[in-house]
């Protein structure tokens, strides 16, 4: 297995596997006609959202270290990191607003 060994490189692969998902999704659509292609993808928004979670994917396999890192292990990291970030946002305990009398 192939290992890393720099920040940078964790962090580019992490970034490559947090965009798996959607390349894998925009494959599926290779032969729909230009015409009948979801709008959203040429909303500035969708990239926008794509690059932010990808980012995020490369930051999160940062956090796990990037010292001889597995590098299967840091684009499954970043593949899965908008799934981790959503178990953390739907963990998070609501703040109640406080009872004004």
């Amino acid at each position: 297995m192939t290992s890393l060994h720099s920040a940078w490189t964790v962090f580019i692969v992490g970034f490559c596997g947090g965009f798996l998902g959607d390349i894998l999704g925009l494959y599926e659509l290779r032969q729909t006609d230009p015409a009948n292609l979801p709008k959203y993808i040429r909303s500035k928004f969708y990239w926008g959202m794509n690059i932010l979670m990808a980012s995020l994917g490369g930051g999160l396999a940062l956090l796990y270290g990037f010292k001889d890192v597995n590098a299967l292990l840091v684009v499954n990291i970043g593949a899965s990191a908008p799934l981790i970030i959503k178990a953390l946002a739907t963990n998070a305990p609501r703040i109640q607003p406080p009872k004004v009398n």
